[in-house]
């Protein structure tokens, strides 16, 4: 079901990647989200960590008769590429850490980017069904059935994203009943440093009255 949920919300952002002349994209995660870039003419870079999901997209690919550059491995050690991305896909894969993990990810995401580029990404919300549930491990974020995630609220969100310019950004529910998610389509600006431990950047106005 996440699946259709997340083809659905990418090809609503066909137009715009269109009129903003996106080439190059990468998405984080395989799934089949890469078959409609490719087939809209988007070249298209998977990054995925997992072996076996891999191999089920190549051979997707395959049946298909369509291309992708197809990397194994983890988002923080993906060299930063000659030519940076226009674009940079993470539907529902990057909140499974602590916070301080999905910082790192994102960081990573925005220097994988050219300056002016895109992301669209998903973080799951704190008005999700599981928030609450299992073993708390640091604020916000919980263990649960040995699977770690960090829940955002607005505040963090904006915090997160504080060298991102938001371009749209809303808390939905996605297929599953309860599962709460923002997502955030964005444009990289220039990288500040990042806020020391215990500071907190202000909301971002788009956040108010989430």
């Amino acid at each position: 079901m996440a699946e259709s949920y997340a083809l659905r919300s990418v090809s609503g952002l066909l137009p715009f990647l269109r009129a903003k002349a996106v080439r190059r994209v990468l998405q984080i995660g395989a799934g089949e989200v890469v078959s409609l870039l490719l087939s809209e003419g988007f070249e298209v870079t998977v990054l995925e960590p997992s072996r076996e999901a891999l191999a089920g997209v190549r051979k997707t690919l395959e049946d298909k008769g369509l291309r992708a550059r197809l990397i194994e491995g983890p988002l923080n050690e993906l060299p930063v590429p000659r030519k940076p991305f226009d674009f940079v896909l993470a539907f529902n894969t990057l909140y499974h850490s602590n916070r301080e993990g999905l910082k790192r990810s994102i960081d990573s995401l925005l220097t994988l980017l050219r300056e002016d580029g895109f992301l669209y990404i998903t973080l799951i919300s704190t008005r999700h069904a599981d928030y609450g549930k299992g073993r708390e491990v640091e604020p916000a974020s919980l263990s649960l059935n040995g699977l770690l995630t960090h829940y955002c609220d607005a505040a963090d969100v904006a915090a997160l994203l504080r060298d991102v310019t938001i371009i749209d950004l809303r808390d939905e529910e996605q297929a599953r009943a309860g599962s709460f998610h923002w997502h955030v389509l964005g444009c990289r600006k220039g990288l500040s440093p990042s806020v020391n431990e215990g500071e907190q950047s202000p909301p971002h106005p788009l956040c108010l009255g989430k």
